[in-house]
């Protein structure tokens, strides 16, 4: 009666972990979507900076930023200008 006991602890104890992996990757994945819509809209506003005719570069340097560059990489200001802006001035 004992084994089954402990038995049925470690089986349940297991799916319990396996079920808080699946918790954690859809709050990373809720998180990164919130983070990248807010980094997004700043960027653009932040780009434009009331210059209209900037807006079709912001927003091709804002969307292929997010296209290719993880969510740590939209911070630094350094990668998008030497990744991105040059794809997005040809």
């Amino acid at each position: 009666m004992k084994r089954l006991a402990m038995l049925l602890l470690a089986v349940s104890s297991m799916a319990l972990i396996s079920g808080c992996g699946d918790s954690k990757k859809a709050f990373d994945k809720k998180y990164d979507k919130a983070f990248i819509d807010s980094w997004k809209s700043k960027f653009i506003s932040s780009c434009v900076g009331g210059d209209n005719r900037k807006s079709a570069i912001c927003h091709c340097v804002a969307n292929k930023s997010i296209e290719s560059l993880s969510v740590e990489q939209l911070n630094d200001a350094e990668v998008i200008k030497e990744k991105i802006v040059p794809q997005c001035r040809e």
